[in-house]
């Protein structure tokens, strides 16, 4: 066991772990074999909260986005724990987010990875200054490191600052991105690629589809989309 790993065990003997969610204490290390992926930072009642969703796969009259695969409906606890980590600065939260990636990328059934690039959708500068980092990104670097693929943090770009999706109507929403809130920076480096562009949680389904858009214009043969969370 390395060092940082010995402390960290110390550290839980002294202070066991609480749930990320309901700061409940999680069972205390001499209580047996340690939890595993998102049980690790969630507690039993937490964790029964999760809503997990079959892949679901969207098709556009467009034809642009190949389809959506998402892990969880966005509902319960994630419908706190999520805005909390983009919005708030909870960076505590970002290993249960990533452990609930892993937990939907390997889930029977799940859709297996072909795409040759993972890609993020990207925040513009101002949202990214704001905000301190991508949270896309991240859930596209776990993507990647359980399916495998390129991650490419700077081949899109969001040259055009708009309001938050979560702030509109379904109506609003559906207008509020065109063709010319993103740019592809290399397009040589998406013609002939595969494609799987990553989000935190579809609603409409309208970002992923402006976003596939312009990475098929500039070539990608397939886009296909990933998503932590959908709603309902």
């Amino acid at each position: 066991m390395t060092f940082p790993a010995l402390v960290g065990s110390a550290l839980d003997l002294i202070f066991p772990r609480r749930c990320l969610s309901c700061t409940a204490f999680l069972k205390h290390p001499l209580a047996g074999p340690p939890e595993v992926g998102f049980g690790a930072w969630l507690c039993a009642a937490c964790r029964a909260g999760l809503e997990p969703c079959d892949p679901v796969r969207l098709s556009f009259p467009s034809g642009d986005l190949d389809g959506i695969a998402s892990g969880y409906f966005y509902a319960g606890i994630l419908e706190k724990i999520i805005p909390a980590w983009k919005y708030h600065r909870r960076y505590d939260l970002s290993p249960l987010i990533l452990a609930l990636c892993r937990d939907a990328l390997a889930r029977p059934g799940f859709p297996q990875g072909d795409a040759e690039l993972v890609v993020a959708v990207p925040l513009s500068r101002r949202s990214l200054r704001k905000r301190g980092f991508n949270q896309s990104l991240l859930i596209a670097e776990q993507v990647a490191a359980v399916q495998g693929g390129q991650v490419s943090s700077a081949l899109l770009d969001k040259v055009v600052e708009t309001p938050r999706q979560a702030t509109l109507d379904r109506k609003s929403r559906l207008q509020n991105l065109d063709h010319g809130v993103f740019r592809v920076v290399n397009p040589a480096a998406v013609r002939g690629r595969r494609v799987l562009l990553c989000d935190d949680v579809m609603t409409t389904g309208t970002t992923l589809k402006v976003a596939a858009a312009v990475l098929r214009r500039s070539g990608a043969v397939a886009v296909r989309g990933f998503t932590l969370a959908r709603v309902a």
